[in-house]
């Protein structure tokens, strides 16, 4: 039996919104710079994941805000 590549389809997460992936070719680094335009906060965001369920990679943008004081 041959093996069969199949690419993943790729999904970005930030609060409760799925971020659709702008490209492809994009690394997930990338793609977070690039919703760093729309959303300011994820400049000084994290990322975790892939999490692979359902044929899918899920990405999580996570942003820690420190209080002052």
């Amino acid at each position: 039996m041959p093996l069969v590549k199949q690419e993943l389809q790729r999904v970005f997460n930030y609060k409760k919104e799925k971020l659709q992936d702008p490209n492809p070719a994009l690394s997930p680094a990338e793609v977070l710079d690039h919703y760093s335009d729309t959303y300011p906060e994820l400049v000084n965001a994290t990322m975790t994941g892939p999490d692979i369920k359902d044929d899918k990679a899920s990405f999580e943008f996570v942003v820690k805000f420190k209080e002052k004081g």
